[in-house]
């Protein structure tokens, strides 16, 4: 890396209150130096966003007009996250940052001199075919959490925007997991991209021998302590005492081993490291005896922290917050290692049904995973506290049960909230428009209107045998017609004509504005597809 690139990841580092970059920045840097295409298989807490904002301050000029960089994240909790981290790296050179809210309008359009702007894309679709948001002198996009896009039912508004992006936009891209739709994206829009960690992509040489088990307790907060004091008893009632642990954080160990201590174990600091062993009376605890389980206590940053942490312990035990359970999977991988949340088991009464019903939520607490879920609550987790809103949630898993397992996309929750015009609202409603199909969905002014499937179909009388490209064709639309690129949709070329979808608000216009027009000098007809 230049001289001048080292310079800026050194500012970068200090202004995020980093000391050393995170194993994704210093393995993919000089890729984002030299402008390559990146696909990331990393989570919350693996600092990926280090990489955002470096290829943010090469990529992106504050003396040039326009917004340069588009950084689409699933929820609007972490389009705010990530708009103040690029805040604190980026606004320093003169990048202005803008996190697109709840409360923002497309009709307010970008505060002026916005460089970079954080958005899910159901909130800013609209406003990108409208032209109100111009990608023009886009030089960077981002899509932050590929899988969670797919599972809140964002990605369908994020492909629109993905149509309107130029051959020299830089693309990065970052996924918890190889979902189709992530490995379909890097194979369809990012040709040539850098993939990291390579392991984890499909191909990659399987592991030699079966996944070590990491017993993991997630929580937050001081909740973290006692999820650590649990995996000590735990260790304790397998005979793995004494054991080791490594915090993530130095300001950690001190509280824990308080927090240890107090519990009635003997405890040994030795700066962020502390060694576990059972309390002075017990049997066999002999302060010489070497660690038999191991303990991370926090995210490690990266596989080699991870394995600092957990080294070649027989028994492993990991404490994160639920957020950053993703990117502790993905490490573990990597190290040859299976992470298990570290649950109480119990054999409920079958006659009670409190206990089936516990039991219940024991099983699912086991077996999903709730990253996604995590982040759409996590805004009320501090509104009303943890044990208030697993009240609520449980009333109403309870009240549903009657009604069939139906998840509703993000989209389609954040219409119902709002209010739709619809007669009847619920699950019931929401399975019935979804049968109706896209083209027949309510697309009343409650509805978002980035949520909703508004393209419109079109027949151009012109084709491969013309030699015509898609460019050519959504050139003509946009000089011709006067609609912004966000508006022209997917471009089928076929042997003497091509289907071209269109936002549906602007057809009437473009079909009237491409009367008598010629693409590359042949005069065509431009209708209404048959069967649009």
């Amino acid at each position: 890396m230049s001289d001048s690139a080292e310079v800026v990841v050194d500012s970068l580092l200090h202004r995020l209150g980093r000391d050393a970059a995170p194993e994704v920045l210093a393995a993919t840097r000089t890729a984002v130096e030299r402008g390559h295409h990146l696909a990331l298989l990393s989570a919350a807490g693996s600092g990926h966003e280090t990489v955002y904002a470096l290829a943010s301050l090469l990529r992106c000029d504050p003396g040039e007009e326009g917004v340069q960089g588009l950084f689409l994240t699933p929820t609007d909790e972490s389009g705010a996250r990530l708009g103040r981290a690029l805040h604190a790296a980026c606004a320093p050179d003169g990048l202005s940052v803008f996190a697109v809210g709840p409360g923002w309008s497309e009709r307010e359009g970008i505060p002026a001199g916005t460089r970079l702007v954080a958005a899910r894309p159901s909130r800013v679709l609209p406003a990108v075919r409208s032209g109100r948001l111009g990608l023009g002198a886009l030089r960077l996009l981002v899509l932050d959490d590929v899988a969670v896009h797919v599972a809140l039912g964002e990605w369908p508004s994020a492909e629109p925007i993905l149509d309107t992006l130029g051959p020299d936009t830089n693309r990065i891209a970052s996924s918890a997991d190889a979902t189709p739709e992530f490995l379909s994206l890097v194979e369809r829009r990012m040709p040539r991209a850098r993939r990291w960690p390579e392991e984890l992509y499909p191909g990659a040489a399987e592991p030699a021998a079966a996944p070590r088990t990491v017993r993991t307790g997630l929580a937050r907060g001081e909740e973290r302590f006692s999820a650590a004091e649990a995996c000590v008893r735990d260790a304790a009632a397998a005979r793995a005492l004494p054991l080791a642990v490594q915090c993530a954080e130095s300001a950690d160990a001190p509280r824990l081993a308080a927090a240890l201590g107090a519990a009635g174990y003997a405890v040994d600091a030795d700066g962020p490291r502390l060694a576990v062993r059972a309390g002075r009376g017990a049997d066999g605890a002999d302060p010489a005896d070497p660690a038999t389980a191991a303990l991370a206590f926090g995210l490690p940053e990266g596989l080699p922290d991870l394995r600092h942490a957990l080294g070649e312990a027989e028994r492993l035990y990991a404490v994160v917050d639920p957020a950053h359970f993703a990117q502790l999977r993905l490490l573990a991988t990597r190290a040859g290692l299976a992470p298990v949340r570290l649950v109480r088991s119990a054999v409920p009464d079958e006659l009670d049904v409190i206990a089936r019903y516990r039991a219940r939520l024991r099983t699912a607490a086991a077996r999903a995973d709730v990253v996604a879920e995590l982040l759409v609550l996590e805004p009320l987790l501090d509104e009303l506290g943890a044990v208030r809103l697993a009240a609520v949630v449980s009333e109403l898993l309870r009240q549903g049960e009657d009604v069939g397992a139906t998840a509703l996309p993000w989209p389609d929750i954040e219409a119902a909230s709002l209010g739709a015009a619809s007669p009847e609202t619920g699950p019931r409603a929401g399975r019935r428009e979804r049968a109706a199909g896209p083209e027949r969905r309510d697309e009343g002014q409650d509805t978002p209107r980035g949520a909703r499937s508004s393209w419109t179909r079109i027949y151009v009388g012109i084709g491969k045998r013309e030699g015509i490209r898609p460019g050519d064709i959504v050139g003509a639309l946009t000089g011709e017609a006067g609609i912004a690129g966000g508006q022209v949709g997917k471009v089928e070329l076929r042997g003497a004509f091509s289907l071209v979808e269109i936002d549906s608000q602007v057809v009437d216009e473009v079909l009237r504005k491409m009367r008598g027009v010629a693409i590359r000098g042949h005069p065509v007809e431009v209708r209404l597809d048959r069967g649009g």
